[in-house]
């Protein structure tokens, strides 16, 4: 048997579509705003449901279908800047999870999103999904 690697718990699914945003005197497309959601979402090949990347270039893909982002981050941003007002999601991420600073394994790395309900980091940098969905309701 392949022994596994708990990375961390699922806090929070985060999603949101691109837009058009004004940055340093010009627009740029971005998906980097996720809000939490509630309820199941289907992880696919290249995102989450509901979620999209506005520079396929250097996100999403096969390779990059899911960001994940640690509490310990949020934490040292908190810190860092001062500020206590950060909400999941708050980073661009899809995920959120308390646990250890993910360091993937492939095949071997795996996030717990309640009782025998699992996703298994099949790269580095993607997330292959084992059950149909992800909800941080378990």
């Amino acid at each position: 048997m392949k022994s596994t690697t708990t990375a961390g718990t699922l806090l929070s699914v985060n999603v949101g579509m691109p837009k058009d945003v004004p940055w340093q005197g010009k627009t740029v497309f971005t998906g980097v705003f996720k809000d939490a959601v509630s309820g199941p979402r289907h992880v696919g090949k290249l995102n989450v449901e509901g979620d999209g990347q506005g520079d396929l270039g250097g996100h999403g893909g096969e390779q990059r279908a899911v960001f994940v982002y640690q509490l310990d981050s949020y934490r040292h941003w908190e810190r860092e800047l001062g500020r206590h007002d950060f909400v999941y999601g708050q980073f661009g991420e899809n995920f959120t999870i308390d646990g250890e600073k993910l360091e993937p394994v492939p095949g071997q790395t795996v996030i717990s999103h309640g009782p025998d309900r699992n996703l298994s980091v099949d790269e580095i940098g993607g997330i292959q999904l084992i059950e149909d969905a992800v909800s941080a309701q378990a």
